[in-house]
């Protein structure tokens, strides 16, 4: 059998060539063949519809006129037109002349006979006839009729001789002019279309008025003759661009064979070992590298030989160097077995001799058996075997967490540095100040094989309790010199405050046994939590605050309520007098300062009123009473504490009192209950900063207290420049109170008042900042009491202005 000679390279690139630009040529020549084809047809159609347009306008004009002389009976205008022959009246089945330019002999009797059947029963209008060779064109109005017999030889002439388009005119139901006598079966002639009919390209306009139909149409062969002219030419060039082809593909076929065939041969002298001599490419391109390359490799594989015989050598030499080791390998064995013995020892003592707990897990998050004694000491346990999320006392979703958190560390999920961030950070017992308390620091630190993958995680425990308890030392120090400074720069507003507190106190006692004790003592209460906070006596603050708590919780009878609430009234005055004595020992007045008990102002203001009344006038309006800027300046303070506390930038509360100076001690109750409200802006008002920035404003809050006098009343404002009140939010709580048909009735200022009303808060938590509702209904209460009235404006997030009408005492 003869073996099959497959094709060379030189014809495969040969016919690859001619396929490619046979297969180009083909598709470009079908594809300019697809495209001439739909232009020309656009293009036909398109000039078919304009001719048969401007045909139908022409018949239109030229019977235009003459449908409009009949209808006013111009005969001397109609006479005018030579196309004409006879006008003609028709009443009541008689036949009249009104004109006969042309001398037209025609048989009335007939004529006659025509019009008669062709006006019965006939609408009023324009109709169209055919008598003899000629044509009737006439109107109907009632039994009246008026026509004229016309020659329409002249219109029809000028259509058929066109050179490019046949024509097909119809009047009413008349052919006028069949250019072709092209069959219209299932072609609407009452409509304006363009498509194939057969093997024309037709286009029809047609005048509704005169019924007239004009279809101009022309062949597809005479269409597209000139596509095939281009179809011709183009297979022509294509004829000629696949001979040049070719004669390019066998010169660069050779090109490119010749050096193919020196690289084969020389390869095959490698393959049977033959390695010497260099092969030569002399062209300038790939094949010439891949010669150079098959070079390099032959010189490299002669290399190779001559090195694997110096290897030979080599191992032959090491392999009498390693019977030699063989012989004092057990030797060798136990020396470093002891010197790694006495390793473990030394890195066991250095572990348990830190004070630093460690402790290592695996991926079950069980603790291996390496773990020092701090870690015992540490978590007052052993760490052995343990569970971590045991040995850190996690709860059920903290020890969830830490699962997750394991798989990712030992699935490869994230970067160790990246994903030990996720993990627990410390672990903690109790709060600072309590004798058990202990903070633990914890530090991850990987433990890979050799494959670089996680193996066992260490832990580094650093036990901070006593760095912990020393910064919260430092920071109850730092508050208690803050809370120094602002008291013996408000000093006088403090005594007050002092001695507001006691006169609450105690009429708190004269309210045991009533009904609203628990409303009562939990104003009392909140209102000292407020006062103190803004001076910073965080140890009243904290015994008021959990006075409330305590209030709030209670559920035992009014008897033990009673006794309940006298107790704490007697605590919190113990607590009082033994701040006051340890407050007063530090904050003694300096030489400068002169103090003048209430019982000698009270004498001077007795002989004043003897001697003077200016003097006497003088002494209330700069002794006895004060400006109202002045009873705002513990406020300033709060403003500033509960900024730092909240986390919101605030400006310098900004107050403007216009020189009004009042007794204090008449308004004592109303000042003090205010704290309420600027902690009420603070909390609900103002916003975080990122929401003043996102709406626009400021990123500092800002409060602003102004007063006047008007027809002998104190006006009072305190305006914020906060969120607003939300009263959707306001009404969703009220509807739960008072039931929706009540709240609906409701306008959005009487909802907004309702942030006065008891136990009333738009906050679902309690913070010790606010969330009781009892805060605002105690300024109220305070309002009232001293026959005041107040009310508010809001606006979301422009804020909140609180309006104070108060007598002026």
């Amino acid at each position: 059998m003869s073996q099959r000679v497959p094709f060379s390279i030189k014809t495969k690139l040969i016919l690859a060539i001619t396929a490619v630009v046979a297969l180009t040529t083909a598709f470009n020549l079908y594809y300019t063949y697809k495209t001439f084809k739909a232009d020309k047809e656009s293009y036909i159609f398109e000039s078919a519809q304009r001719t048969s347009s401007l045909a139908l306008e022409k018949i239109s004009l030229f019977l235009n006129p003459i449908v409009e002389g009949l209808q006013k009976k111009n005969i001397s205008q109609l006479n005018e037109n030579e196309n004409i022959k006879s006008i003609f009246e028709f009443s009541e089945e008689k036949l009249k002349t009104l004109s006969n330019t042309s001398n037209y002999k025609y048989e009335t009797k007939a004529l006659s006979n025509q019009m008669q059947f062709l006006l019965k029963g006939k609408e009023d209008g324009i109709y169209f006839d055919k008598f003899n060779t000629d044509f009737i064109v006439g109107i109907k109005k009632d039994n009246f009729s008026r026509f004229a017999i016309i020659n329409l030889d002249d219109i029809t002439r000028n259509f058929s001789v066109d050179n490019i388009f046949q024509y097909k005119i119809t009047i009413a139901k008349f052919i006028l002019l069949d250019s072709n006598e092209i069959s219209t079966t299932g072609f609407d002639l009452t409509t304006n279309q363009a498509k194939f009919i057969g093997e024309y390209l037709a286009a029809n306009s047609f005048n509704p008025k005169f019924k007239i139909s004009v279809l101009s149409f022309i062949s597809k062969e005479k269409s597209f003759s000139v596509i095939r002219q281009i179809i011709f030419k183009n297979i022509l060039f294509a004829v000629i661009i696949l001979g040049f082809c070719l004669i390019l593909a066998v010169f660069f076929a050779n090109t490119l064979t010749n050096p193919i065939i020196q690289i084969i041969n020389k390869t095959k002298q490698i393959a049977a070992g033959n390695y010497n001599g260099d092969l030569q490419v002399k062209t300038n391109d790939e094949l010439k590298s891949l010669g150079i390359s098959i070079n390099s490799m032959s010189q490299k594989i002669r290399d190779l030989l001559q090195d694997k015989e110096q290897m030979i050598l080599a191992l032959e030499k090491a392999n009498i160097q390693l019977e030699d080791y063989n012989k004092n390998l057990e030797n060798k064995v136990n020396e470093r077995t002891k010197e790694l013995r006495e390793a473990n020892e030394f890195i066991n003592t250095v572990v348990n001799s830190l004070n630093q707990g460690i402790f290592v897990f695996n991926k079950e998050n069980k603790i291996e058996e390496m773990s020092n004694k701090a870690c015992t000491e540490i978590f007052n346990t052993e760490a052995k075997h343990q569970n971590v999320p045991t040995l850190l006392k996690l709860n059920t979703t903290e020890t969830t967490n830490f699962t997750k958190w394991s798989e990712i560390l030992f699935q490869n999920k994230l970067p160790f540095n990246s994903a030990k961030a996720l993990g627990p950070k410390n672990f903690k017992e109790h709060e600072p100040g309590h004798p058990e308390f202990k903070y633990v620091e914890l530090e991850y630190i990987p433990m890979n094989n050799q494959e670089g993958q996680l193996n066992n995680v260490l832990v580094v425990a650093t036990d901070k309790t006593n760095e912990i308890n020393a910064q919260e030392a430092f920071k109850e120090k730092d508050l208690y010199v803050s809370m120094l400074i602002k008291i013996v720069k408000n000093k006088q507003a403090f005594l007050d405050l002092y001695e507001e507190a006691l006169s609450m106190l105690e009429d708190l006692r004269y309210s045991l046994g009533h009904n609203n004790l628990e409303n009562k003592a939990m104003i009392v209460f909140h209102t000292l939590n407020g006062g103190f906070a803004s001076y910073s006596a965080q140890e009243l603050v904290n015994a008021a605050r959990e006075t409330e708590t305590k209030i709030k919780s209670f559920e035992h009878e009014k008897e033990n309520f009673n006794l309940f609430v006298e107790n704490e009234i007697s605590s919190y005055l113990e607590l009082m007098t033994k701040f006051k004595e340890d407050l007063l020992s530090k904050i003694s007045s300096g030489k400068d300062v002169v103090e003048v008990s209430k019982e000698d102002l009270h004498d001077l203001e007795h002989e004043l009123h003897k001697i003077s009344t200016p003097a006497l006038e003088a002494f209330d309006k700069y002794i006895k009473k004060k400006k109202i800027s002045s009873l705002f300046e513990s406020y300033a303070s709060l403003v500033e504490n509960l900024s730092l506390k909240l986390n919101k930038p605030m400006a310098p509360l900004q107050i403007d009192d216009n020189g009004i100076r009042i007794t204090p001690e008449t308004y004592k109750d109303f000042f003090s209950s205010l704290v309420h409200l600027f902690r009420n802006c603070m909390d609900h008002g103002i916003e975080d900063a990122d929401q003043r920035a996102a709406h626009g404003k400021s990123t500092e809050g800002l409060i602003k207290v102004s007063a006047n006098v008007d027809d002998s009343k104190i006006q009072l404002k305190i305006q914020d420049d906060g969120a607003g009140i939300n009263i959707s939010k306001l009404r969703e709580k009220l509807i739960q109170v008072n039931g929706e048909q009540e709240v609906a009735a409701m306008s959005d200022e009487e909802i907004s008042m309702a942030i006065f009303l008891p136990n009333m808060s738009t906050r679902d938590t309690v913070t010790e900042i606010s969330g009781r509702g009892i805060g605002m209904s105690a300024v109220k209460e305070s309002v009232e009491r001293i026959g005041g009235q107040l009310t508010l404006s809001t606006q979301a997030n422009k804020g909140t202005e609180f309006k104070f009408e108060l007598p002026l005492l």
